[in-house]
């Protein structure tokens, strides 16, 4: 069954009044389009004019209004912990020659593609064998440009399908998986990283953690309004302090640690 989000706005176009009254009415369809809910905020609440990019902020019920005056309290974007987010390089009909299903020991050089399909919520399926989804691309002088270098990263899925109840589906990625310099990153997938530098376990757990929570998937809803996950929007979004996302990757990967040592023992 199909399903379409309409949003309705009326405006005029002049200098933002950051106390300014506005309305915001919803209906979950045609049964109660007559009798909506409504809700009252004030032109600040949602958008930040000071922001570059002006992001609307459509909050219909009180556990959204609830979730976007929380994240209001918080002032960081990912750029003030020097991390940043790009799209996948690699666009698969335009890179074909260098796609290859099965690894080739010793006659090229290959290294891992990862695609949307290899990223569930905090873990990573790869090799994963699906049609014209090959999981190894060349890595040679023509496709090097497509390419990145192989360290601690981020993958979030650009699109979700109807069979996601998240519109937010990542998970982290560690250098260690694999032994080549490079990876590939198919365009459907945003990665997140740290330039010029390395994101530890901590921040890449926690982060991975937050973006896959119901507090985070409700708040990117708040102002996406399609199956679309731009790195525009996610660059937009404010994070608690740097402090508070080590400390939930800490307290993930401490239980994981435990459990590994008392497997070895054992």
């Amino acid at each position: 069954m199909c399903c379409n989000e309409i949003a309705v706005i009326k405006a005029n176009k002049e200098q933002i009044d950051p106390q300014k009254m506005v309305l915001v009415s919803s209906s979950t369809g045609i049964k109660d389009i007559f009798q909506p809910m409504t809700k009252c905020f004030t032109s600040k609440d949602l958008i930040d004019p000071k922001s570059k990019e002006k992001i609307l902020h459509l909050p219909v019920n009180d556990k959204e209004e609830f979730i976007l005056e929380l994240v209001a309290k918080w002032k960081n974007k990912l750029e003030d912990f020097n991390i940043n987010i790009s799209t996948g390089p690699v666009v698969s009909f335009r890179a074909l020659e260098f796609i290859q299903n099965n690894y080739e020991n010793g006659t090229v050089s290959l290294v891992p593609l990862y695609w949307l399909h290899n990223v569930k919520k905090m873990k990573l399926e790869w090799p994963v064998q699906f049609k014209e989804k090959g999981q190894y691309i060349k890595l040679d002088s023509q496709s090097r440009s497509l390419l990145i270098a192989n360290k601690n990263y981020i993958f979030l899925r650009r699109f979700s399908t109807k069979d996601d109840k998240s519109r937010l589906i990542a998970a982290p990625y560690f250098c260690n998986n694999a032994k080549s310099d490079y990876l590939g990153v198919e365009n459907k997938l945003n990665y997140i990283y740290r330039k010029n530098g390395h994101l530890d376990r901590t921040e890449a757990v926690g982060l991975c953690a937050l973006l896959n929570s119901e507090l985070f998937d409700t708040y990117f809803q708040i102002f996406n309004g399609n199956v679309n996950v731009s790195a525009t929007e996610l660059r937009e979004m404010r994070f608690p302090p740097l402090t508070a996302i080590k400390n939930i990757g800490r307290n993930i990967i401490k239980p994981m640690i435990i459990l590994w040592r008392t497997s070895i023992i054992q």
